[in-house]
């Protein structure tokens, strides 16, 4: 589920990881995510359209695309969002759910804002 408060739970945003990708560098940390947050945007697009049109295939290749880039920048909670949403999807038609997307876009939207939380700003 969504932003818990869970002490197990992974990071939102697992600082390590992306100052491994970026050398720490804030300035492409800040834009490296900053094209992620609007990539991720579609692809959630994509995922509900997907729903809609009980289009499994459609669903998984949005999900993946979301886990793929969100574990590259240190999104964890959303890349095991997404892992599930995939999961699912792999299930056919009846694994898509509005509240799998849901948590997905919450995921989502708890990312970037602990992303600019921690980094004060997002540029493109």
């Amino acid at each position: 589920m969504p932003l818990t408060a869970d002490p197990a739970a992974p990071p939102v945003l697992d600082r390590a990881v992306l100052d491994h990708h970026t050398m720490s560098n804030a300035d492409l940390q800040r834009e490296v995510l900053a094209l992620f947050f609007a990539s991720a945007q579609g692809l959630v697009a994509d995922l509900k359209a997907a729903l809609a049109n009980g289009d499994a295939k459609g669903w998984v290749m949005a999900a993946h695309a979301v886990k793929g880039s969100a574990r590259g920048c240190g999104l964890l909670r959303l890349a095991d969002a997404a892992a599930a949403a995939e999961s699912a999807g792999e299930k056919g038609a009846r694994g898509l759910t509005a509240e799998r997307a849901a948590a997905l876009e919450a995921e989502l939207t708890a990312a970037e804002a602990e992303a600019v939380r921690m980094l004060g700003r997002l540029d493109v």
